[in-house]
Formats: structure tokens, sequence, C-alpha cells
């Protein structure tokens, strides 16, 4: 079977050793000619990979090369990470200057040096060899295959059309037709699917081939499949400016564009919430996948091969003493029954892979894993779902610096310090509820934040130092009166915040000098019975004169907006530019009136407000007033231009 070209691995490795971060950390630690010469041996390797992908097929040596290659690039990117995991622990636990003076003392760097030169040389003996053999193997430099991806970023794509398959024209009409006509010679399907999966960039082949984990006809939930995909360092951008989600995005879409994904599942704002693969495709994926990849359920009786990832359903639990923990870097317990919670010994083997970078637990007593789950200290992903025995374990999470995804979704109350969770630097999606938190310092760097259920919390500025925050949801924070400003967070991109109900005010700055709320696309407020709406920082709380807020800028991208059961909301920044859909229920008009009246100054295009808008659902008892005429002859004006209009007062 062909080994997976692990390409991802030696392109992150490259960007990692030439960026200013690691010059900075060789300069200091006095090991910058060891790690020049080590990024000099990965790209010798990464031009040739796509060149032996291809003769792997027909030279079991070059195979055998590629198998070895990829245990070594493995272990440096272990290295690199035990750099970035140093440097990251001595920022989390710097508070003041002092700190900062004693975290790059030379006693401190001479003990980095004598430990981190050894294990380069090893490394890097192992790459001089295998660069010795690239000419034995007549192995050439190759380009890889690029997509044009630029224009999918404004191209909705929601349903998979023939003229959307990209690919040879000879081959357009037969990956859709083959994948509908079962009955077809399987082998020659294959053949044809190929083709497809061929043109396909290296990055890409990497990111399919990983969707083999998943069990025929499972529904695969698009953003959890990206994360994964991101630990895995799959998702490399092409600019500072671009998010790796935003890649990720790309790539979902080349795949249903190629065919490789279908069954949609779009949600309200049109975007694709999960889908299914054909099972042709997965079976292409799990050739492609090779010895890499490997799904086990009760019907396999061990692993003889030593994949890097494994899912498993909860009935092979004993097969995982059969893995290899030095190549590991995936787990994932697939869902599992809640009546029957999983064997507690046969978890304890988990304390050996040491290496995972992806972690998903579900129905599972954690308690003699408390202070092993720490240990995993290249963890970039960690789900542990409708698990018990938390409570001991949220202290050895502040280890765990390289998390960029913690779900925890306990079985029971746990309290977690906040303080903790703010030493997980590199954080972007965090989803915890059923929680308690102390009153100390608070997360920062996150870019989804989701918050369930959190009793007792008490408002602070520290939101606003979220600044690679991208998704922000809160609910059922019952005690919550305010929030702080959040217009200057620069990717804020969704603001959902629903049954806050004793949430008053969002507090605003009054220097508008930098961008207003410059990403936010969507916008839904539910049930907050209270909110009245912005509030200038420093103004009397008591104070309920909205009148400053008229000085507001508008949202100038907002694309969605709901307000639903807001009975006492009339001040916010007005949404003339609003284009998807505006739902009002239950709420006051005064916002809607508001926007419609924007002055031209305020308008983008020099357009009517709203005009662009697309879908307006509007339901509720509004009050019979001059305030309420007002706003039905404005909604009159824009029938002609809605294609879709709801209206019930």
């Amino acid at each position: 079977m062909a080994e997976q070209i692990p390409y991802a691995v030696a392109e992150s490795l490259f960007n990692r050793l030439a960026s200013a971060t690691f010059r900075e950390h060789g300069q200091i630690h006095g090991v910058m000619d060891e790690l020049e010469r080590l990024k000099n041996s990965v790209e010798c390797i990464r031009v040739v990979l796509l060149d032996a992908q291809e003769k792997q097929e027909q030279n079991c040596v070059v195979q055998k090369w590629i198998r070895r290659i990829e245990d070594v690039l493995h272990c440096a990117d272990d290295l690199l990470d035990e750099f970035i995991i140093e440097g990251m622990r001595y920022k989390a636990d710097a508070g003041d200057k002092k700190k900062m003076a004693r975290m790059f003392r030379p006693l401190s760097s001479n003990h980095l040096r004598r430990t981190m030169v050894p294990k380069i040389k090893k490394i890097q003996k192992e790459f001089d060899d295998a660069v010795e053999e690239i000419t034995k193997l007549k192995l050439s430099p190759k380009a890889t295959v690029v997509k044009q991806t630029d224009s999918l970023r404004s191209k909705h794509i929601s349903i998979l059309l023939e003229s959307d398959i990209t690919g040879r024209e000879d081959d357009k009409k037969n990956i859709i037709n083959l994948l509908k006509q079962p009955c077809q010679d399987k082998e020659s399907i294959m053949s044809i699917l190929k083709l497809s999966y061929r043109n396909l960039s290296l990055q890409l082949r990497q990111c399919f081939a990983y969707c083999s984990l998943y069990p025929k006809d499972w529904e695969i939930e698009k953003d959890t499949l990206i994360q994964l995909w991101m630990a895995q360092g799959y998702l490399e951008c092409s600019d500072e400016k671009q998010l790796m989600e935003d890649v990720g995005n790309e790539f979902v879409k080349i795949f249903f564009m190629n065919s490789f994904f279908q069954d949609a599942k779009v949600g309200e704002d049109g975007d694709i919430v999960s889908f299914k693969m054909h099972d042709l495709m997965h079976d292409l994926a799990t050739e492609v996948a090779g010895n890499d990849c490997c799904y086990m359920d009760s019907e396999a009786k061990r692993c003889e091969q030593r994949p890097v990832h494994v899912s498993l359903e909860p009935n092979a639990l004993h097969l995982l003493d059969s893995l290899d923990p030095s190549r590991l870097r995936t787990l994932i317990l697939l869902s599992s029954n809640e009546e029957e919670e999983l064997n507690v010994d046969e978890l304890s083997i988990i304390s050996k892979f040491k290496h995972l970078r992806v972690l998903k637990l579900s129905y599972c007593s954690l308690s003699k894993l408390s202070s092993s789950i720490g240990k995993l200290k290249h963890l970039r992903y960690l789900n542990l779902s409708h698990c018990r025995g938390l409570k001991s374990l949220y202290k050895s999470f502040s280890r765990l610096v390289l998390l960029q995804t913690l779900i925890l979704i306990p079985n029971e109350k746990v309290k977690f310090s906040t303080k903790v969770l703010s030493k997980l630097i590199n954080l972007r999606h965090l989803h915890i509820s059923d929680w308690e938190a102390s009153k100390d310092k608070t997360p920062f760097g996150f870019v989804k934040l989701s918050i369930w259920q959190h009793k007792g919390m008490t408002s602070s500025n520290w939101i606003s130092s979220l600044t690679n925050i991208v998704e922000i949801s809160f609910f059922l924070c019952g005690s919550l009166q305010c929030l702080p400003p959040l217009e200057h967070l620069p990717f804020l991109k969704s603001l959902d915040i629903s049954f806050l109900e004793e949430l008053e005010y969002i507090y605003y700055e009054q220097d508008f000098s930098s961008a207003f709320f410059p990403s936010l696309e969507n916008l839904s407020l539910q049930f907050c019975y209270k909110l009245k709406g912005w509030r200038r920082v420093g103004d009397d709380f008591d104070n309920t004169n909205c009148s400053q807020n008229l000085s507001l800028p508008p949202f100038p991208r907002l694309s969605q907006l709901s307000i639903i059961g807001c009975l006492m909301l009339t001040c916010m920044p007005t949404f003339p530019n609003l284009e998807n859909r505006l739902e009002l229920y239950d709420s006051k008009v005064e916002t809607l009136v508001a926007t419609l009246n924007t002055v031209a100054s305020e308008i983008l295009n020099d357009v009517p407000p709203l005009s662009m808008l697309k879908s307006l659902h509007i339901d509720g008892h509004f009050r019979k007033s001059k305030l309420g005429l007002r706003m039905s002859s404005s909604i009159f004006l824009l029938y002609k231009q809605l294609p879709f209009i709801i209206v019930k007062t």
C-alpha cells in the first residue's frame, strides 16, 4: 500500500524554521546555525515529495524512503514544539519586567542549548542520510499543484453543480455520473476518481486522506473537521491577514466543487454546517491514506500497522495497546452510548501517547488521567465531552500551551480558574459548559469563545484583549449586567448574546479613530429582556438617556441581524448596509426606524438604507404611535426591492 506523503509536516517545519520567532530563539540560545542547517535539509526533502509520491507505486525503495522521512519529520516537529513550548511558558508566566529580564538569562539559555543541540544533531544526521539518497533514488524537484482559491472567498457554495467541477474536461460528467451509478465496475470508477484526486494540491490530498478516519455515511461537522486539520498543521496561510479557519473553509468548498463531499446541510446564514462522503469517495480516502490513518471497530482484532491517526469505536477500546505511541498524532473516540461508561483502566494507556496533536474522548471517567493529560504537551485539539472526573484535571491544562481548541462539556459542575485558562495563549476556540470561574486573570487570545450557563460572572475589560477572537457567544450568563467594549476587536465576525436576563448595556469607547466593528457580519440579540442598548464608557449607569448613542457609527459589514425578545432595546448602531437577513420579533422598532432614517453620509456607496437587504422578517405587537406609522410607511418602500418579506404587527 502506498505511503501518505507527509507534505504538511514538511511545509509547517520549513515555515516555522524560517519564521522570525525561531530566528530569535536561535540567536538567544546560540543554535542559529543548527536551525538554519535543519531548515535547508527540510527544504531539500520538501521539494521532491511530489516526485516521490508518483514514483513510490513502482518503486518499493522510494516507499521505504517516504516512511523513514515521515518519522524524521515528526521527530523534528516535536523538537520545534519544545522550543515553542518553552518560549510560550516563559511568556505566560512573565507578569512583570523583572520576570521578563529573567526569562532569557544566560544560565537558562545555556541549559536549553545543552539539552537541545544533541537532539538537533541526531535529527540532522538522519536528514543528511535521507538527502543523500535523493540522488540515488533519482528524485527531482517538482512544482506542487496550486488551485486558485481567491474567487472562492466571495463565492457561495451550497449545491454541487456540474459546471463547478474542476479537472479534465472528459472527467467532469463522469465524476458525478459514476457516483450515481453503483452498478458500474468499481475498479474503473476508482481509476477515474483517482484522476480527480491527483488534480488536488498536496495540502488538499492530506486533508482528504484524513477524512478516512470517519466511518462510512458519517455526518461530518465542518467546523470540527477544520479544527482537526488545523491541529495537524494542514492549513497554511498565504499571508498574515488570512485565518487558518478561512483556509479550511476554502478547502471544504473545493472538495464540494470536485464532488469529494456531498449531502451538505446548510445553516440559516447559508453556510455549510455538515456533510457526508460517498462510499466510493470514502474508499478512495482510505486507499490514499495508506497506513497513516486507521479506523477501528469491534471487528478489528489488532492494529498490525503503525498508524499516525486513529479513530475507534468504544467497543474497540482494547486495541489501544496495539498502537505505536511514538507515531500516534490523532486519537478520536467516536460517540459512545451514555448508558455505558468506558473502562477506566483501558483508558490509562493514553498517558503513553505523548506525541498526540488531537485527543477526543466522550462518556469517560477521567479520574485516573487527571495528571497524564497535562503531560500531552503537543496537543492542539482537546475535546472531553460528557466526561466525569474533570475536577482534578483542570489545573494540568495550563501546561497545554499549544492548544488551539478546547471543548469541555462535563457531566458534573466543575470550577475552572480563568488564571489557568489564561496560560493557553495559543487558544483559538473555547467551549466550556456548566462551569464556575474564579475572579482572577481572564483568558486572552481566543478566536472562538462560547460560555454556557456561567453564573456569578462579573464583567471587566477582558474581552477587549481578545484581539484574535472571531466568534463570541454568551448563553445563560444570568448575572451579567453589562459587556465591555467590543467595537475594536479586529477579527470579530459573529456575536451571539442569548438569555442574558440581567444584561442592560453593551459599553463602547468614544474613540472611533480606529475601525468600528470592522469584521462583524452576524449579530444575534435574543431574549435579553433588560437590554437597553449601547452605552458610552464612563456614563452614569442609572442614567437612561441614550441620546449620546446617536454619535455611534453604523455597522460597516453587518450582513445578518436577529433581534428577538429584546423588549427594551432602543439604542444601538444603525445597520443601513445589511445584506442578507433582518429578523425583528417581539422587540421595539426604534432601531429599525433609526436605520431607515440614516443620513446619506453614513451609507455605503450612497445607496438608500437597507436597499441591499434580501430577507426581512418582522413579527410582534408594536405600539400604535407616530413612530409605528412612520415605520410602516418606510417598510412599504422596501416591498419593491425585497425578494422575501414577512411583516406581522
